[in-house]
């Protein structure tokens, strides 16, 4: 019957004036929201993207994976992993702090499975956790750990310089001397120990390694069959070759594993296997048929705190570009780094893995080139960053010419005393503690101020990793002052005994 109304022409002239008169008293339909068509992914201007990326930046490695919903839409290998070998979407890398959205996603499954309160305080599942005040120590929660508001922080805590193979509990034992600096839940302190907590608290409560629980309940499921959470520094199958940049060179180094470190910023994988943990983040905990889990859960995790001014959630970090919503983590050790990024509007995943780092890149170019791969997925132009090959051009003509001036000062210095004679001994004096003092004991301070502020561990990474090349420029220019100043103070006093013996 409808059929054949509809091809009354009268009948359906009257359904149109009723559907008008049912608008005017009505006020019209319910607005509806504006969605922007999903961009179609141009691989070809990813690959340009990163190739023009990795020369600008001099890095000698790179993978990139990019998901949406459950599919695969990019996945390549650049440059080399070292030792000839090419990078390729198999290549395992250390992923840094990118391991806390995986041990977030444990803690969760266990909160999901009612193992464990998020809420409730840490004590419950480690009676013997302490730190250095014990009303603290109590209040101190899951849910704060996993925020990094747990009131910790470097400054209260500078880090120590265990050894390689230092156990997780060793280093959740220590912590009871970490003082404080604001109550829990109350500010944002990133604190990587936050992690190891919770990578002892995983072992208590399953009765499991941490490295077990992570491979049975994410790695497995996820069919990330290359990632690991490794207990020994060696042995890891085609792990490429970590590098750090000296001068803008890209020189190759061993990448040490610190395993009381693992559950936040030690665990490696692949681009092709990050592109199922991303694919799990953005469909509501599902791989597949796989739930890893449950949807509000993982609408928890992506969720930062309302009650502290923070952008960390439970182990991602929310941002806005361009006014679409991030959500984010990055991780750097030694000679690695890696960015992770979701687009949950659109249901789109992005990792970035390179086996290089350094002060300059991870300070001034690292995050750019993720943002920059970001806008080129989303069919955006990309702004670049600064690039890491001028940057290196310019220190080096910095301490080029510091060093040209070092030469000239210590060619000039059998004449010195005759160009200052004029000058009273008390003025020399000053005129050498000004010229060749002031450099060394600014530079003393800062190695002090860093080493209480961010404790051994992070200075050794600072100075010997990422920075060797200004590292060892900094030695080589304090030590030039100080023989400098000595030669010119063994000259002053040198004439006033020969005056005094006259």
């Amino acid at each position: 019957m409808i059929g054949k109304l509809r091809e009354v022409k009268r009948v359906r002239c009257v359904r149109l004036a009723c559907f008008v008169l049912a608008l005017l008293i009505l006020g019209g339909p319910a607005p509806v929201r504006a969605r922007t068509a999903s961009p179609v992914v141009d691989s070809d201007a990813i690959t340009a993207y990163v190739e023009a990326q990795m020369r600008r930046h001099r890095l000698p490695g790179v993978a990139v994976v990019v998901t949406r919903g459950e599919d695969v839409v990019y996945l390549e290998g650049f440059g080399s992993a070292g030792e000839g070998r090419p990078v390729t979407p198999q290549t395992p890398f250390y992923i840094g702090s990118v391991s806390k959205p995986v041990t977030a996603l444990a803690v969760m499954q266990l909160a999901d499975e009612g193992v464990i309160e998020l809420d409730a305080p840490v004590q419950r599942y480690l009676p013997w956790f302490a730190v250095a005040d014990p009303e603290v120590s109590c209040a101190i929660t899951v849910r704060h750990l996993l925020q990094q508001t747990s009131g910790l922080s470097n400054a209260g805590y500078p880090p120590p310089l265990y050894p390689e193979g230092t156990t997780m509990e060793t280093a959740v034992r220590d912590l009871r001397s970490a003082n404080p600096v604001a109550p829990p839940g109350t500010r944002f302190h990133y604190f990587n120990p936050n992690y190891t907590v919770l990578g002892v608290l995983i072992e208590e409560v399953t009765a499991q390694s941490y490295a077990a629980y992570v491979h049975e309940h994410i790695f497995e499921p996820l069919e990330m069959v290359r990632s690991l959470a490794p207990q020994e520094p060696a042995g890891v199958e085609g792990l490429a070759t970590g590098h750090n940049l000296f001068f803008g060179v890209s020189v190759p180094r061993q990448q040490p594993l610190f395993t009381h470190d693992l559950p936040a910023g030690f665990i490696i994988s692949t681009a092709e296997d990050l592109a199922h943990f991303l694919m799990a983040q953005v469909r509501q905990g599902r791989y597949g048929e796989i739930a890893v889990l449950s949807a509000d859960a993982v609408v928890e995790m992506h969720t930062p705190p309302a009650e502290v001014p923070s952008d960390y959630a439970l182990g991602w970090v929310v941002t806005e570009q361009e006014g679409m919503r991030l959500v984010r983590h990055n991780g750097a050790v030694d000679t690695f780094y890696t960015d992770v990024i979701l687009v949950p509007d659109e249901e789109i995943g992005i990792a970035v893995l390179t086996n290089q780092n350094g002060l300059l890149p991870l300070v001034l170019t690292y995050v750019p080139f993720a943002d920059g791969l970001v806008d080129v997925v989303l069919g955006r132009e990309p702004v670049p960053g600064p690039s890491v090959g001028l940057l290196a051009a310019l220190v080096t003509g910095v301490v080029l010419a510091d060093l040209a001036r070092h030469g000239v000062v210590i060619a000039r210095l059998s004449g010195w005393r005759e160009r200052v004679k004029y000058k009273s001994r008390s003025r020399q004096l000053l005129s050498v503690a000004w010229q060749h003092l002031l450099v060394p004991a600014v530079v003393a301070v800062l190695v002090v101020m860093m080493l209480l502020a961010v404790g051994p561990h992070a200075l050794r990474v600072t100075w010997l990793y990422l920075m060797p090349d200004i590292g060892l420029w900094l030695m080589v220019t304090v030590l030039l002052f100080l023989v400098e100043g000595i030669v010119k103070l063994s000259s002053i006093f040198g004439e006033a005994r020969d005056t005094d013996r006259y």
